[in-house]
């Protein structure tokens, strides 16, 4: 597709990019795209004046916030927001339909539902604080490791940088932590389900692990979409979800992965994300099945956040990252950020800090989000 792109683009051609969400984590993601409009010139291409963005490299060092560490130079951050916002509208190259675009689409809320301690599955929470643990232990002595190594202090900025390197590793461990969390949740969230259903309201939940998926399907009617499913399948519970009763039909469960883009639930005005995404791209996409053309009511897309648990660590990093997407996209006013830390590397080197000073404090909770409310019994 790029080379297609650059193709056309030197004959002088018009090349679109149609796209519902531009970025979902970080502007590194808008240079192959700009590479495919003609605009930015690839790694080691000579630069032409339809290049307004110069060459690739460039572009990663002014805009994707460049840290270097022992592996080299990282670009997962983001630098110079405002600049690269004006340069994408003023050049002509990005052109976004805002929601009050979009007629009669009513209002839209997202709400983060903190879920206490005392609510969470008692044997999930012990599985859960025992996984924890040993996450972080392990992570600590890593990073000890990786200090002598080095023959510098745990804290030095070099060791953070060289755990930034291991980030893969450390992935499945968070997901292993994710995936309890899920089934720890999901007594609480069943509850505030069966509410909404008892109330007259259809529901839309959102999770990611297969067996997280299947709980709640088989909890509320059956009708879910995961991956696996054939299209014909998918079609007919999504059918169902939107044309038979509420009382036959209250609910579907959707999983992030196979469920995010193209998919209308509109019969639901209420929507809960079971478990948390690493991307706020993903998020968005998840409650934009039920806030779309089509939908009549206003829709409140609820976040369920457990206490004390990496949830909180998740939540914030989310919010931290819509708010350079906002700065990207929407040009909203926001502090640059050289923070170059994929998510799954920053909530691992903050266990890692847990690790090192052996703080365990189970019963502790965190200050409430300030948009949040708790999910109670």
């Amino acid at each position: 597709m790029a080379a297609l792109g650059r193709d056309i683009a030197s004959r002088d051609g018009l090349i679109m990019n149609l796209t519902g969400t531009a970025v979902v984590n970080r502007p590194r993601e808008l240079a192959q795209q700009l590479i495919t409009l003609g605009v930015l010139a690839p790694k080691g291409a000579r630069v032409q004046p339809r290049h307004l963005f110069g060459e690739e490299g460039a572009f990663l060092f002014r805009y994707c916030g460049p840290q270097q560490n022992t592996h080299g130079w990282t670009f997962t951050g983001a630098s110079h927001t405002a600049e690269l916002h004006h340069r994408l509208r003023a050049w002509g190259l990005f052109l976004r339909r805002g929601e009050d675009a979009v007629v009669d689409l009513p209002d839209f809320d997202r709400v983060a539902l903190t879920i206490p301690i005392e609510d969470l599955d008692p044997a999930a929470l012990t599985e859960y604080r025992a996984a924890e643990r040993a996450a972080a232990n392990d992570f600590a002595v890593q990073a000890r490791e990786l200090a002598d190594q080095m023959g510098v202090g745990v804290g030095d900025p070099r060791v953070r940088a060289a755990m930034r390197g291991h980030a893969g590793d450390h992935l499945t461990r968070l997901n292993e932590l994710r995936q309890i969390l899920g089934r720890a949740k999901q007594p609480a969230i069943a509850r505030w389900v069966r509410a909404q259903i008892d109330a007259g309201e259809k529901v839309l939940i959102a999770a990611h692990h297969r067996e997280v998926v299947d709980a709640y399907a088989g909890q509320f009617g059956g009708l879910k979409i995961q991956g696996g499913q054939s299209a014909l399948v998918k079609e007919d519970h999504k059918a169902r979800f939107q044309n038979d009763p509420q009382t036959t039909a209250p609910a579907i469960t959707v999983s992030i992965g196979a469920g995010g883009v193209g998919h209308t639930l509109t019969a639901a005005r209420l929507g809960i994300q079971a478990e948390l995404c690493w991307t706020p791209g993903e998020l968005r996409q998840m409650a934009k099945r039920i806030h779309r053309i089509g939908q009549t009511r206003p829709v409140t897309y609820n976040v369920a956040v457990a206490a004390n648990t990496i949830d909180d660590s998740m939540w914030s990093m989310i919010l931290d990252k819509q708010q350079v997407l906002d700065a990207v996209l929407d040009g909203i006013d926001t502090d640059d950020t050289d923070d170059t830390t994929s998510a799954a590397a920053q909530l691992a080197w903050q266990l890692t800090q847990t690790g090192l000073t052996r703080i365990d404090t189970p019963t502790a909770r965190p200050a409430e989000p300030a948009d949040g409310k708790k999910l109670t019994r």
